[in-house]
């Protein structure tokens, strides 16, 4: 296609034949997006394997095992759902405990206790544990932690004694990569670690993808601002109107990142924040060149 038929195809828009390069194009368009579809198949709900509690040697002791299902990015805590199982005379054949358990998490900042009376059935409980991170480097940022898990009988008198107890993991719910680790300080406690808990691929995907969303939006903003206000274009007001319609999506767009980031994290300093200005710029060019256009029409008719 020479330049000529190729301005004139451009001009009156309609039913054309693709030609070898725009067929070679097409293909390109669609194994570029099979891989990305390949990729963010592969990398959904990435977590890591779960560990495996250490079998109870002594006669009695007490099984949990741990499964992460929320986290909340503002109060760094971690939601936990903790499965327990008891071993030995500790429990009957219908799971129903035969002693008085309490159950202690301590972590950086708080001391929890969960207290299992005898004569219940050993059913699952909740608990939260304080992380550490850094939110402002969304979506790349990390969270750390760690507490300890120790268990102890309580007879009726009110005396505590030592109960083996060992700890496992599952799966967790929460979109985090959470790799946990267990380390037993002994029979009784089991110290957990949690390291670098980052979000999930696919989701660190989609925000970088959204995050391009921002840069496209903002870069055609500017864009046709300049050619209006250089006279490239002309302006009008269902283009000035096209271009706050721009700045709507782009709220929307950071509205819909995931995790729901908040305001004021390095996200907004490095780059939504001037996508705005650069939004608002190209609306005040396009409004003073429609202004200057408009004036020469009238001046000259």
């Amino acid at each position: 296609m020479n330049a000529a038929t190729e301005n004139n195809w451009l001009k009156s828009p309609g039913p054309h034949k693709l030609d070898r390069r725009q067929w070679v194009s097409v293909l390109l368009v669609i194994t570029i997006l099979s891989a990305l579809w390949a990729a963010a198949v592969a990398s959904y709900s990435d977590q890591p394997k779960g560990v495996q509690p250490a079998v109870i040697r002594a006669s009695e002791g007490l099984q949990v095992v741990l499964s992460a299902n929320n986290f909340n990015t503002s109060t760094e805590e971690l939601g936990l759902q903790i499965k327990l199982r008891g071993f030995g005379t500790i429990v009957d054949d219908k799971g129903t405990l035969q002693e008085s358990i309490a159950l202690r998490i301590i972590d950086d900042q708080n001391s929890q206790v969960i207290r299992l009376a005898k004569g219940d059935p050993l059913s699952a409980k909740s608990l939260s544990t304080q992380l550490d991170g850094d939110l402002s480097a969304y979506p790349f940022d990390s969270y750390s932690g760690q507490f300890f898990i120790d268990a102890e009988k309580v007879s009726g008198t009110g005396v505590h004694q030592p109960l083996e107890i060992s700890v496992g993991t599952k799966r967790a719910d929460t979109g985090w990569f959470t790799p946990v680790s267990t380390n037993s300080l002994g029979a009784s406690e089991v110290q957990v670690n949690i390291s670098a808990m980052k979000r999930e691929r696919f989701h660190i995907m989609f925000a970088v993808m959204m995050t391009l969303l921002l840069l496209l939006l903002a870069s055609i903003s500017i864009v046709v601002g300049f050619l209006c206000i250089t006279n490239r274009r002309a302006s009008e007001p269902s283009l000035i109107s096209w271009l706050g319609g721009i700045m709507i999506a782009m709220t929307l767009t950071r509205r819909m990142m995931p995790g729901d980031p908040p305001l004021g994290c390095a996200l907004d300093v490095y780059l939504f924040s001037w996508a705005l200005i650069f939004g608002i710029s190209a609306i005040a060019l396009a409004m003073v060149a429609w202004v200057r256009q408009s004036r020469a029409k009238l001046q000259g008719s």
